[in-house]
């Protein structure tokens, strides 16, 4: 299934459904999400309970099966209280984290 677009070239539907599928996955990604206060504080408060995401000195820092269970842990508190993806929590958090720390 060839198609011609304005310039004459032959376009291949399905690549070209792919390119849009991929530019639309990617704008989802960066989407920015509104974060209310109260969920700021909450993910603020999951974090500092679980030093072993972002104390250097605690024994299981390196640990990246402890980093796992406390990201889970957080995944499932923050996300049956809010509707934060996994990726939107990790990426406020590393913003929350630079700004208080730079």
């Amino acid at each position: 299934m060839k198609y011609f677009c304005g310039t004459g070239a032959k376009i291949n539907l399905m690549v070209f459904l792919l390119m849009l599928c991929i530019a639309w996955w990617t704008a989802e990604i960066r989407r920015e999400r509104n974060w209310k206060d109260e969920e700021i504080e909450m993910l603020i408060t999951l974090y500092e309970e679980r030093p072993c995401l972002w104390d250097v000195g605690h024994k299981d820092y390196m640990n990246r099966n402890s980093k796992e269970v406390a990201y889970s842990q957080i995944d499932l508190l923050i996300s049956d209280k809010y509707d934060v993806r996994w990726e939107d929590y990790k990426s406020k958090w590393k913003s929350v984290y630079h700004c208080t720390h730079a």
